[in-house]
């Protein structure tokens, strides 16, 4: 026997949609500032289950946003250069130059 399907056969199943870590953070800057579930909802086209559930996961959401906030800033900062490799490099250009 097949398995019962439900809905219409000929209606295409919803396709999974990704939120980023960015997006989640706004709604819940917007939550705080007493915004309402439904609006938040209808604003991001998603269902107000959506937006309870990332009110409930904000510690994992902070958690995520600090991580791969630390791991940018690594990348971003750029080693200072030693004083005397620079004056090295500014005499061997004046050697080749001249």
């Amino acid at each position: 026997m097949a398995p019962k399907r439900r809905g219409n056969a000929s209606t295409p199943k919803k396709s999974r949609k990704v939120m980023t870590l960015a997006k989640k953070i706004k709604i819940l800057d917007r939550l705080c500032d007493g915004a309402h579930v439904a609006k938040l909802a209808c604003e991001n086209s998603v269902n107000e289950s959506t937006i309870r559930t990332i009110r409930s996961c904000e510690d994992k959401i902070c958690a995520s946003v600090k991580a791969s906030a630390s791991l940018s800033a690594k990348a971003a900062q750029v080693p200072r250069r030693d004083h005397y490799l620079e004056k090295m490099e500014k005499i061997l250009n004046i050697w080749i130059s001249g």
